[in-house]
C-alpha cells in the first residue's frame, strides 16, 4: 500500500459504510454525547454506550466521575522483548474534558534479568460538538509519549512525541464509526521526525446480544521519507457491563514496514 492509498482508504471505508446504512437518532444531552445503539447490550445501563475499539483510540472523553482501567497485551512482541500488559487509565476532568494515562510495561531482553517501564503516555480530549441528528461528535485532543523508557529494553525509548489530533464518532444505522487523525512530532537527539497517522474503526452488532464485530484500519505516513506503516484489524468485542468488556483484534500488516500480524487481547473495567 502506498502512502497516498493509506491516507485515502480510511475515509473511503467510512463513506462506504455511510452509504450502506441509515443514520439513526442520537442523544443530544449537553453533558455528554452518547450514541443510542439500535441493538442494545445485555445490561440496559450500557445501551447508550459507543463500542470501544481495540487498536484505535475511542473518540469520546470520560465524564467526571467515570473511571476506566484498560489492560492490553500483544503477541508476538518485538524481537528480544517480552511484552507485559499495557495499562491505561481513563477519567473525566470537567464536563467536556477527559484524560488518559498510559503505562506500558516491558520485560528484559533474553539473558538480562531486568524489567522496566516503556514510554509512558498521557492525553487529553475536549468534546467540541455532541452528536445530533445528522451530525457526528467532534473531538480535539493532544497526546504525548514521554522519554521514560529503558533503552536497554526498547529502541527509541528516549524519544519524546507529541501529537495533536481531531476525532469523530457517528452512528450509521447499526454501525458505530469512529476515528482520529493525529499529526505526530517526535524529538530525539536533536532530530525531529514528522508523521500523519490515521485510525478508523467500525463496530457492527452481531445477532448474539452484547457481541460486536470490529474492523479497524490504522496507519502512519512519514513526512520525512521513512517507510509507511498500515494494518487492517478484524476483531470481536463482548460487552460485560457499563464500560466493561473483553475484546481481541488481529492487526494484519499491509506494508513491508508493518509486522505481518499481531494478536491484541484487551479487557476493561469501568466504574
Amino acid at each position: 500500500m502506498t502512502n497516498k492509498t493509506g491516507l485515502i482508504l480510511g475515509p473511503l471505508v467510512v463513506c462506504g459504510l455511510l452509504a450502506a446504512a441509515r443514520p439513526c437518532e442520537a442523544q443530544t444531552a449537553v453533558k455528554r454525547a452518547r450514541v443510542v445503539l439500535p441493538v442494545p447490550r445485555t445490561d440496559p445501563d450500557t445501551a447508550d454506550e459507543p463500542i470501544e475499539p481495540v487498536v484505535t483510540e475511542e473518540t469520546l472523553p470520560n465524564e467526571v466521575g467515570e473511571w476506566d482501567l484498560r489492560i492490553s497485551i500483544e503477541a508476538p512482541p518485538s524481537p528480544g522483548v517480552v511484552v507485559l500488559p499495557r495499562l491505561q487509565l481513563f477519567f473525566g476532568l470537567t464536563e467536556r474534558l477527559g484524560a488518559e494515562i498510559e503505562l506500558p510495561l516491558l520485560a528484559a531482553r533474553p539473558g538480562v534479568a531486568r524489567y522496566g517501564l516503556g514510554k509512558a503516555g498521557a492525553s487529553v480530549k475536549w468534546l467540541v460538538a455532541a452528536p445530533e441528528r445528522g451530525r457526528s461528535a467532534f473531538v480535539l485532543g493532544m497526546e504525548a509519549e514521554l522519554p521514560t523508557g529503558d533503552t536497554a529494553l526498547a529502541e527509541g525509548a528516549k524519544a519524546t512525541e507529541i501529537a495533536p489530533f481531531a476525532a469523530v464518532l457517528l452512528q450509521a444505522g447499526p454501525i458505530t464509526i469512529q476515528g482520529n487523525v493525529p499529526f505526530a512530532l517526535e524529538f530525539e537527539d536533536g532530530v525531529t521526525r514528522r508523521a500523519i497517522a490515521y485510525n478508523w474503526s467500525a463496530a457492527v452488532p452481531l445477532r448474539v446480544p452484547a457481541w460486536h464485530f470490529l474492523l479497524e484500519l490504522n496507519g502512519r505516513t512519514s513526512l520525512d521519507g521513512e517507510p509507511a506503516e498500515a494494518a487492517v484489524a478484524p476483531g470481536i468485542h463482548h460487552a460485560l457491563g457499563a464500560r466493561t468488556y473483553t475484546a481481541l483484534a488481529v492487526p494484519i500488516g499491509l506494508t513491508t514496514a508493518t509486522p505481518d500480524w499481531r494478536l491484541v487481547v484487551q479487557c476493561q473495567l469501568g466504574w
